[in-house]
């Protein structure tokens, strides 16, 4: 090895540990950095040559930059910020639920429909005085007022669910483009199997860390670098092209997520995208439907009383025949139709409103070939529990529970998988009205030969506070709505638990992270000086050398 060669292994190590002082000084900048993956320098040593039987080394050789990762822990990061943004969406929505059925105030639910009762307390104890009766008419007007908040309160969150899904998925398609857009950069630049693309999968997991926190995903990396993902059993993105997803309005009002024309709204379980639509049905399927069927149990029970009959005779206080004492409820019908024959809900109606037949359920109407006849099935909407089903023929009734619906076209009868919704809850508290206009058509009596002093129906009516009602479960009007609030103050309790618990498993695991990715100043700080020795002494190397081939030459 001549003495030239000293000049080839001084300049190798100014090289490579130039190279060194830049990534050290970009990992002390992006020591802030979200998602930044620290950069170690890799040196090689170069091929050594023979010289006399020895073999000589000859400097720095190939110089690696390689980046701190665990792909372990990137997976568990994956998975947690999942769940966490399903905590996250459940928990926002159940504490503005729970303030909705917040009794502490003594502005809730409980106190109107307590105040209620005791109005016809107060009718009862004086049958013949008119001021009691018009009390009992404020009071019941401010249950209705009170009831009809609660459920716009209700309706008002699920808007909000609604337009946070359609937020949620204008994010995604944000992220799945920008990571497509990362993958073709990533696959640019390891397309000669010889530089990592660092910077870029950085930006890629990030990107991928804040899709998990909005939507359960699986994936795979490609031989090419690129990653391809998969959501609701469809592509979202695929190496450089992303698909988006997208939301509409379906029969019930809810917004659904579309990937293409297919509804994938029931394949997301974790992430905000999974919370909100988890929120959403409990929404629905809990206190909105609990406090519907809680008016329209009162209601029919109060009705029922009210309203002489031949074998239940009422008297107001003129001794005129007692009325509905609040507006009667109507159905609420919407067509499902999937069979394309046209057949719509022409009629349908309560023709028996006895607590005892009326049960307060909504249901679904579908229509099968059984042997080819045409059924009909009838089945509850929340338990899918059948309740009846038979052949039918176009105009036929369908009676069931108190209900009479007719489904025709006018011209055929509904075909195989029509579909119709039914429900005397839907439009209840929408509905809900006080119907009496006067004290005195109060129908507190069963005699008219009594009057005014008979409040025998007003005890009836009383007496339906305390009772245990069938068609809430066999438990009093009290202990109903009781367990209504317990299950909302658990819901949310339950969902700020799970908050915090998946918030403080997400930082245990970025800290995990850190520890590995993550950039320490004082090591950096060591390897600024370690390198930039190493720097000086190849220039030295450089300079030495130069000063022996001048001393040579003057020899």
């Amino acid at each position: 090895m001549s003495l030239l060669g000293l000049f080839d292994i001084g300049r190798s190590g100014i090289y490579a540990n130039q190279k060194a002082l830049r990534v050290s000084s970009n990992n002390i900048a992006n020591v802030n950095t979200p998602g930044y993956s620290r950069q170690d320098v890799v040196m090689r040593i170069a091929n050594p040559i023979e010289m006399n039987g020895n073999y000589l080394g000859r400097g720095v050789g190939k110089v690696d930059i390689r980046r701190a990762f665990d792909g372990f822990i990137f997976y568990q990061i994956l998975g947690q910020s999942s769940s966490y943004g399903k905590s996250f969406s459940v928990d926002r929505g159940m504490s503005h639920v729970e303030q909705i059925f917040n009794e502490a105030q003594d502005f809730g639910l409980s106190n109107a429909m307590t105040d209620y009762f005791n109005a016809w307390q107060e009718v009862a104890a004086n049958p013949h005085e008119t001021a009691q009766r018009s009390m009992l008419l404020v009071k019941a007007e401010a249950f209705v007022n009170t009831a009809k908040q609660m459920e716009n309160d209700l309706k008002n969150t699920l808007n909000f669910v609604n337009d946070e899904i359609k937020d949620v998925v204008d994010q995604i398609n944000v992220l799945t483009k920008n990571i497509a857009t990362v993958n073709g950069k990533i696959i640019e630049v390891e397309a000669g199997g010889v530089e990592t693309a660092n910077v870029f999968r950085d930006q890629r997991e990030q990107m991928m860390k804040e899709l998990a926190e909005l939507i359960d995903y699986d994936w795979y990396e490609d031989k090419d670098g690129s990653v391809s993902i998969v959501a609701g059993r469809g592509s979202i993105v695929a190496g450089v092209q992303s698909y988006e997803l997208s939301t509409a309005l379906n029969l019930e009002g809810d917004r659904n997520v579309y990937h293409g024309k297919t509804d994938i709204t029931s394949f997301f379980h974790s992430g905000r995208l999974g919370g909100y639509v988890s929120l959403r049905n409990d929404i629905k399927s809990r206190p909105l439907l609990s406090l519907r069927k809680l008016v329209a149990s009162i209601i029919e029970e109060t009705n029922y009383l009210h309203k002489s009959s031949s074998s239940r005779p009422t008297y107001d206080l003129d001794g005129n025949a007692g009325t509905d004492f609040f507006d009667a409820m109507k159905l609420y019908t919407r067509d499902d139709t999937t069979g394309g024959s046209g057949a719509v809900i022409t009629s349908a109606a309560i023709y028996d409103y006895d607590p005892s037949v009326l049960a307060l359920n909504e249901y679904d109407i579908t229509f099968v070939d059984v042997s080819g006849t045409l059924n009909y099935q009838v089945r509850n909407h929340e338990t899918g529990a059948l309740v009846k089903q038979g052949a039918y023929t176009s105009g036929d009734n369908i009676d069931f529970n108190g209900i009479r619906v007719v489904i025709t076209d006018g011209s055929s009868a509904p075909s195989v998988n029509d579909s119709f919704f039914v429900s005397p809850l839907k439009s209840v508290i929408e509905n809900f009205k006080v119907a009496v206009t006067s004290g005195r058509q109060v129908a507190a009596a069963k005699s008219s030969s009594a009057l005014p002093g008979d409040n025998t129906n007003a005890l009836d009516i009383i007496d339906k506070y305390t009772s245990q009602i069938s068609n809430l479960g066999s438990v009093t009007y009290e202990d109903y709505y009781a367990e209504t609030v317990s299950t909302v103050g658990s819901l949310s309790q339950s969902a700020s638990d799970s908050l915090e618990f998946e918030d403080n498993l997400l930082f245990e695991l970025k800290n995990r992270r850190e520890s590995v990715s993550g950039v320490s100043l004082d090591e950096e700080a060591a390897n600024l000086i370690r390198y930039q020795r190493a720097f000086e002494a190849g220039a030295r190397i450089i300079k030495l050398t130069d000063e022996l081939l001048e001393m040579i030459i003057n020899i």
